[in-house]
């Protein structure tokens, strides 16, 4: 029988967030090229970091939900989630569909589809922009 021990279950949790780091910063550095220009790999990685932290202390768990979130602080601010002309918006419409459950799931994105980001460009007085 196969025994893995904790440490060696703890050592794979931290290559799969390494890599999911990673890969978020590539995303991050193809989606939203205009507002990361200035940075280098090794700055946008950490900001990365600091909001897929940031997703979690929200409760946020699944990979694309945790993207989504950093995606917004993007687009909107790195601390659009405190902002208290969106903060409403953001805890009752946005998060309530995201905790706990797979944002990107067909189910989720025909009841959601562009509300969320709608509720928010709305609060902060932005025009609706396409992606």
């Amino acid at each position: 029988m196969l025994i893995i021990r904790d440490e060696q279950i703890r050592q794979l949790d931290e290559i799969a967030e390494e890599k999911f780091i990673d890969d978020l910063t590539l995303t991050v550095r193809d989606f939203h090229s205009d507002q990361v220009e200035d940075l280098n790999d090794e700055e946008l990685r950490e900001l990365v970091k600091i909001g897929a932290a940031r997703a979690r202390s929200h409760g946020l768990t699944f990979e694309d939900t945790i993207g989504a979130f950093v995606g917004w602080m993007f687009e909107f601010a790195p601390n659009f989630d405190e902002q208290e002309n969106i903060k409403k918006c953001w805890r009752r419409k946005v998060l309530s569909r995201m905790t706990g459950s797979n944002l990107l799931s067909k189910p989720h994105r025909k009841k959601i589809g562009r509300k969320p980001k709608q509720c928010m460009t709305k609060r902060l007085g932005m025009t609706n922009q396409s992606p």
